[in-house]
């Protein structure tokens, strides 16, 4: 959370980059072209030494990736249309013979590189900030503490009355403070029955998901718990999915005697 290294959707596209340039530059015969154009020794340790840097520095941070992920997007557009222009018999300067490469296998190598990186730099720019898992994670957690309190709740009602009723908790009722961290992010929903002898809290995505064609890589939980302190959850990818009744169990809270009064200290709804 402080350092924010770069996550699958933005680190990936940094270590695809490169390598889709090269392979897709040998398959469309740039290969022989460049190999024609004379460098020296010096200037290669250089570019492989820049190369190297870039890269380890993009894993220092997701927007220091990101900006290395575009530096290398420019890089292989520029291949990409260089390929492009060798297919179409663009002739090469005067004193630097070309070799002769078929164009049917430039261009649409040319074509798919640029399309490869703009789509790869898409992803980092898309996936920037994206941590599902965090605010999924912390949501879950407070919603364990609010089943044990509402628990510790119906089981007193029910020695008091006779009956489990338990305290109907909202958005902006600081009588809770478990509720209140709860709710407060506005995504999750609590239905109480008539007689609040029932109750279902369900936990939507928190985070926006990125748009097509970059949301099928991605997934986020959906919640949903009741009285008896179990907690379900579906894999989804809309962000007003709610978790059906029947979803597999994934947790379960259990509230022992002891735990009754740290319970009830912790939710102090009125009687």
């Amino acid at each position: 959370m402080a350092n924010q290294p770069p996550g699958p959707g933005v680190a990936l596209p940094q270590v695809f980059m490169l390598p889709m340039m090269a392979l897709l530059t040998a398959l469309g015969g740039g290969d022989a072209i460049l190999h024609a154009e004379t460098k020296s020794r010096g200037e290669k340790v250089i570019k492989w030494i820049a190369i190297v840097a870039l890269f380890l520095f993009g894993f220092t941070h997701e927007g220091a990736s990101t900006m290395v992920t575009c530096l290398f997007g420019a890089a292989v557009v520029y291949r990409g249309v260089r390929m492009i222009g060798w297919g179409m018999n663009f002739k090469a300067s005067p004193g630097k013979p070309r070799p002769t490469v078929p164009s049917w296998r430039l261009i649409p190598a040319g074509l798919l590189m640029i399309l490869a990186a703009l789509y790869l730099i898409g992803s980092a720019l898309v996936f920037v900030s994206y941590w599902p898992d965090a605010y999924e994670g912390m949501q879950v957690a407070a919603l364990k503490k609010v089943l044990t309190s509402e628990i510790a709740y119906g089981r007193r009602q029910k020695q008091r009355t006779g009956e489990a009723r338990f305290y109907r908790i909202k958005a902006g009722d600081d009588s809770d403070r478990y509720a209140e961290e709860l709710l407060h992010h506005g995504n999750v929903r609590v239905d109480f029955s008539p007689d609040a002898k029932h109750f279902n809290v369900y936990i939507l995505p928190y985070s926006k998901f990125p748009p097509w064609p970059y949301r099928s890589w991605t997934k986020q939980g959906s919640y949903r718990a009741d009285e008896s302190g179990t907690i379900r959850m579906v894999w989804v990818q809309q962000q007003d999915e709610a978790c059906p009744a029947d979803a597999p169990v994934v947790m379960k809270v259990e509230v022992e005697e002891e735990d009754m009064r740290d319970a009830i200290e912790g939710a102090k709804p009125p009687n």
